[in-house]
């Protein structure tokens, strides 16, 4: 589902009207079509919006350590030196991102 504004001209969705200006929630393939003729305009989140490229890259770097299992995270945080008090998978995850970022 994307949150959708509509633009000038009222929609008809799923048998209701919907006046411009008007805020509407849309099943994604509907909101894609209804975007590309114009009818309508997404609201992103703000949590979408302009991420730095230092946020974008801890996304990522959480991404890839996100996809390692509790033994290699493990195995990681002994090559780094790191003293583990946590064992849950993203404590683990956080304290091997922390000490990333102090290198």
């Amino acid at each position: 589902m994307k949150k959708c504004k509509v633009k000038l001209t009222a929609i008809e969705y799923k048998g209701k009207t919907y006046k411009p200006g008007k805020v509407i929630e849309l099943d994604d393939k509907d909101a894609a079509d209804l975007i590309k003729s114009d009818f309508v305009a997404e609201i992103k989140p703000h949590f979408q919006e302009e991420k730095t490229p230092e946020e974008l890259a801890q996304e990522e770097r959480r991404k890839e350590l996100d996809d390692l299992t509790i033994p290699e995270l493990k195995e990681m945080a002994v090559d780094m030196e790191l003293q583990l008090e946590v064992t849950k998978k993203a404590e683990i995850i956080e304290v091997i991102m922390e000490a990333e970022d102090e290198l």
